[in-house]
């Protein structure tokens, strides 16, 4: 099963390219994606989607939004 963004009600893969596309991300996003690390069904794959995200925000090349 995938995981999905609970107000949005898209994939975790869809979330991931939608913000890596836009370049910014909201801190419920943020937020969610922080609390899926700590998911023991996450696969690796989306461990690293959701990595890059953290990682762009890190090195200022997303910008998080409210």
């Amino acid at each position: 099963m995938q995981p999905q963004a609970p107000h949005l009600q898209i994939p975790l893969e869809d979330l991931v390219h939608q913000i890596l596309l836009l370049r910014r991300v909201t801190r419920a996003e943020e937020s969610w994606l922080f609390s899926l690390l700590a998911s023991p069904s996450l696969t690796e794959e989306q461990r690293v989607m959701i990595q890059r995200v953290f990682y762009g925000l890190r090195h200022d090349l997303l910008k998080l939004v409210d």
